[in-house]
């Protein structure tokens, strides 16, 4: 499924992530803050970033505007009891998605190394809870626990491999 979304949105994702690394760059410039002070690799990072949030955007459906409401109570359908409905299935997908995220946001936001963890882990709540709120407005999509969940464990488990595999290249 997230294959296909890569496929046929990637060229989207790469404007879209080129967007948003000029407006970032023109920020800065306009803030007065020199632009060399950080490292290329970060600026590719964040690059990368954004066109991955950019196909979580797809995949999750709050980019689609053809069902969104602006009603008072959109609440179509919320499960807000943990592991109701949960399937193995759904759980790993819902956490592979957001593995990528967990191992960016290191490489992006240096100076991580104390608590980056906590950090990590409050980015991918904050992100996925942006996600399944944002879903509460759309038609055909629903609010859901088990996501928020198994999206956090994901972000999680990229970090995890973000450090298992910066011990393995300091060896």
């Amino acid at each position: 499924m997230y294959l296909n979304i890569i496929s046929d949105h990637y060229i989207e994702a790469i404007v879209a992530a080129i967007v948003g690394m000029a407006c970032i760059i023109l920020g800065r410039v306009l803030a007065g803050k020199s632009l060399s002070k950080i490292k290329v690799s970060a600026y590719l990072f964040g690059f990368v970033m954004l066109a991955y949030l950019f196909l979580v955007g797809i995949a999750t459906g709050i980019l689609d505007t053809s069902d969104f409401t602006l009603e008072l109570f959109p609440f179509r359908s919320a499960n807000l009891i943990p592991f109701a409905g949960f399937t193995v299935e759904q759980g790993l997908m819902n956490a592979v998605l957001f593995v990528p995220l967990g191992f960016l946001i290191p490489l992006v936001f240096h100076g991580l190394n104390k608590r980056g963890w906590g950090k990590v882990l409050l980015a991918s709540f904050g992100i996925s809870l942006m996600i399944e709120v944002l879903q509460l407005f759309h038609e055909w999509r629903s609010f859901d626990i088990n996501d928020l969940i198994f999206n956090t464990l994901g972000g999680l488990a990229g970090y995890g491999i973000y450090v298992l595999l910066m011990m393995l290249l300091r060896r």
